[in-house]
């Protein structure tokens, strides 16, 4: 036998390690651990095999859905459209505009439309549109430059153009009546209208 370790003397190497391991284990079993701390730093000193991990084999017809993880860019764009906004922006004008029926006959009323400016700066250049549901039409007006015909434009002249702060301008007209009453509900409407 010693024939053989002479030969190959890393046999006698492997011999004696599990001699050592057999009498460790069998013999003193308060010290098993400290045989398994050999052995593991053993493993350690051996170059460590990578592992290849196989992928996974899906289907054609199954579709999962990528869910990516907000940046963080887009969670402060989150936050920012959250937070409530006020609800008049400031500076805002705000005009009250009308239909006012000022007088009428059998068949003609009188009529002006009011544009009074509610808010805070002054309104350079105005246009307003109105229409009577009842087939009413207008045949003179003044202090605008009247456009159209049911619904009808009105916009302004040179030397009205201004709506200040709590001032009002208005302009007047004259028409026929569609029906037996004078016109009635009829909405104004414009850019800085209310």
């Amino acid at each position: 036998m010693s024939n053989i370790f002479k030969k190959n003397p890393w046999t006698a190497l492997f011999v004696a390690l599990i001699l050592v391991i057999i009498v460790k284990v069998y013999v003193f079993p308060e010290k098993a651990e400290e045989v398994d701390t050999v052995v593991a730093e053993a493993d350690l000193k051996q170059p460590a095999v990578p592992i290849r991990v196989e992928p996974a084999v899906i289907e054609k017809n199954i579709s999962l859905p990528v869910v990516q993880k907000p940046q963080p860019a887009e969670i402060a764009e989150v936050v920012e459209q959250e937070e409530p906004e006020s609800e008049e922006p400031e500076n805002k004008n705000f005009v009250l505009c009308e239909h006012v029926i000022s007088g009428n006959s059998q068949f003609e009323f009188m009529g002006e439309i009011r544009m009074t400016n509610k808010g805070a700066e002054s309104i350079y250049g105005w246009s307003v549109n109105w229409e009577y549901e009842d087939g009413s039409t207008i045949f003179e007006s003044s202090d605008v430059a009247l456009g159209g015909n049911n619904p009808y434009t009105g916009e302004y002249l040179s030397w009205n153009a201004e709506i200040a702060p709590g001032k009002t301008v208005k302009f007047k007209f004259s028409g026929i009546k569609g029906e037996d009453d004078s016109p009635k509900n009829v909405k104004v409407l414009g850019e800085f209208c209310m």
